[in-house]
């Protein structure tokens, strides 16, 4: 090529950029998509903020509350590296069960709307250590079958009227309840704007007109009921239930 005429030189280019053009067409990502990664740019734009959600997780916890543990599959557990060297088993729907006494009336449809579990900074973690949570002291209850309290108590100060008595949406940075796992480390950031939309992942939801009839209202309960164990919807449910309709506050209204 180098010591060829113009005309095959010219030939010889013309060959090298179709081969690299048509690499680049069998590529998995393109050049134009890889840039945008190095770039730190979106790959896509939307008018509206999507994040992924797992929701058979939730419903299968619910499910524990009157099956055995063997009839229903367990949700998938993140191993985690806590600060004192030891690893600790973690699951997404901790967050919801372990969420702050200031969201107890968020359903978790609304609760991954809102809610993003942050790391605490060091300045942040120093002063959590040094302030007493005499609010934060829920009753751990794992046994469910032992005729325990289910119910969550608060030590607050603030009484459930001053609570309906305020009109603006819980909002900042919370802790979590003492049971959760990174309750020591991590917080909730919650925003008054319900920003983000659930973008269901793990399989297809369950429908109103086929399929398991007790499963699909139990899956219902789950998104749009507040609770913190399967027991609290347990009661919600009864022989002869014909028809389950979901209300735009959402609210689940049972006939």
């Amino acid at each position: 090529m180098l010591g060829g005429t113009q005309k095959r030189q010219d030939k010889a280019r013309s060959l090298i950029t179709k081969i690299v053009n048509s690499l680049t067409t069998k590529l998995e990502i393109g050049g134009p998509m890889a840039s945008l990664y190095l770039l730190g740019n979106p790959d896509h734009y939307a008018n509206q903020k999507f994040v992924v959600f797992y929701w058979k997780g939730y419903v299968t916890e619910v499910l524990k509350a009157w099956k055995q543990e063997s009839d229903v599959q367990s949700d998938k557990v993140i191993l985690l590296k806590n600060v004192d060297g030891e690893y600790i088993g973690l699951s997404t729907v901790d967050d919801y069960k372990y969420r702050p006494y200031e969201l107890n009336d968020k359903s978790l449809y609304e609760w991954i709307q809102i809610s993003t579990r942050l790391k605490r900074t060091k300045a942040e973690q120093k002063k959590f250590q040094s302030f007493k949570y005499g609010d934060v002291k829920p009753v751990a209850v794992f046994q469910i079958d032992k005729g325990v309290d289910m119910y969550f108590e608060s030590n607050s100060e603030q009484s459930d009227s001053d609570q309906d008595l305020e009109k603006d949406e819980p909002h900042g940075k919370y802790a979590f309840l003492q049971n959760h796992p990174l309750y020591e480390t991590h917080q909730v950031s919650v925003t008054k704007f319900k920003n983000l939309i659930p973008n269901f992942a793990g399989g297809s939801l369950p429908r109103c007109d086929r399929g398991d009839r007790e499963y699909y209202c139990t899956t219902m309960l789950t998104l749009f009921k507040p609770w913190r164990h399967g027991k609290d919807l347990k009661g919600m449910t009864r022989p002869g239930m014909k028809h389950l309709q979901i209300t735009s506050s959402p609210h689940v209204k049972l006939s």
